[in-house]
């Protein structure tokens, strides 16, 4: 699975007076992107809290923890709510705030999640 910010561009396209307008689209929701630790949070079995099921970076332990303290204030989760701060071609790319890349791919094969997404395609 890979994800596609050029699709949303194509998709924000419409006509109007035979000129096509980015960013003007008329869905009726922003895109989601990848939401690894923005607005989602996994807790696994034994309470150990991730921001996504597959980014296996413990942040916190329920119920020791508070679910609320951990997502509003765990590093890991802020520096993922901030697309500022991702590195690479993922820092670059003018979708980084829609899309995000994966940070769980970036993770796994770089050990940085906030490392560039490592089978993204678009040309940045």
């Amino acid at each position: 699975m890979k994800t596609a910010p050029q699709s949303i561009e194509i998709g924000d396209k419409k006509e109007s007076d035979g000129v096509a307008e980015v960013g003007q689209g008329s869905r009726s929701r922003a895109p989601l992107g990848v939401i690894d630790g923005r607005g989602i949070m996994f807790a696994g079995h034994n309470g150990e809290l991730y921001p996504a099921g597959f980014l296996p970076i413990c942040c916190g332990r329920f119920p020791q923890d508070s679910v609320v303290d951990v997502y509003q204030n765990s590093p890991v989760f802020t520096a993922l709510r901030n697309p500022e701060l991702f590195k690479g071609r993922c820092g670059k790319c003018k979708f980084r705030t829609v899309c995000g890349g994966s940070r769980s791919r970036a993770y796994v094969l770089t050990g940085d999640f906030l490392a560039e997404e490592p089978d993204c395609d678009f040309p940045v």
